[in-house]
């Protein structure tokens, strides 16, 4: 309810599963091409469903050794801990 306005937006696969770089999951060449096929059918289906397709391979491709393992093998930034000084408390 309420919901008539919301605009879906469908992500493709990034470059992180076609590119080798240290420390990231890599697929072999035939699992890239049903990954693709996969990709290419669900952007099809979507754009058919008047939903918008952002195909992201490009934007993350200049990117790729910048990748750090992940659940999905495509994250960009790490978070880590900040200590809090006793001091300033």
């Amino acid at each position: 309810e309420g919901l008539q306005q919301a605009r879906l937006v469908v992500k493709t696969l990034g470059s992180g599963f076609h590119i080798p770089a240290e420390g990231v999951h890599y697929l072999s060449r035939a699992q890239q091409k049903k990954l693709l096929r996969h990709s290419m059918g669900l952007a099809a289906f979507a754009k058919h469903h008047h939903m918008d397709v952002v195909d992201t391979f490009n934007m993350t491709a200049a990117r790729y050794k910048d990748f750090l393992q992940g659940k999905c093998a495509c994250h960009f930034h790490k978070v880590r801990g900040k200590e809090v000084s006793r001091s300033n408390c």
